[in-house]
């Protein structure tokens, strides 16, 4: 791997948010997206990344809900900052709810490419479970 550090400045910082969800109850389709940008004035640093998932959540077992999605995301950093370069991602993930033990179990991967600033190829996996008490 060929990975260079990229150093994210510290101080007084901006930050911009905004999100979408729209869920059709009948189906369980779902579709979220999610815009981000941070400027810290005195560095000369601007991020901006955007995240888009979409999915199915149904209660396909008697164990509880299921849920299927797919996630494609960007991140910029402006060129003005001295290091520029986008880092885009997409992944696959699934969760099954297990209501009678009101535990969640998750499995996911992500993979990272990056031809700029970081030149990286990298696979994600992560798996594990929420318990809710």
């Amino acid at each position: 791997l060929g990975v260079t550090s990229i150093t994210i400045p510290t101080g007084d910082v901006d930050t911009f948010l905004l999100m979408g969800s729209v869920k059709h109850f009948q189906t369980g389709l779902f579709v979220n997206v999610n815009y981000a940008r941070q400027d810290w004035d005195d560095a000369h640093f601007n991020l901006d990344g955007i995240e888009a998932t979409a999915g199915i959540e149904r209660k396909f077992f008697a164990l509880g809900q299921t849920s299927l999605f797919g996630t494609w995301g960007r991140y910029t950093l402006d060129p003005n900052a001295g290091q520029s370069g986008d880092l885009d991602y997409w992944g696959l993930g699934a969760v099954q709810s297990v209501d009678a033990a009101a535990t969640d179990f998750y499995v996911g991967y992500r993979h990272y490419n990056s031809k700029d600033a970081i030149e990286a190829d990298i696979d994600a996996v992560t798996a594990g479970a929420k318990v809710k008490f």
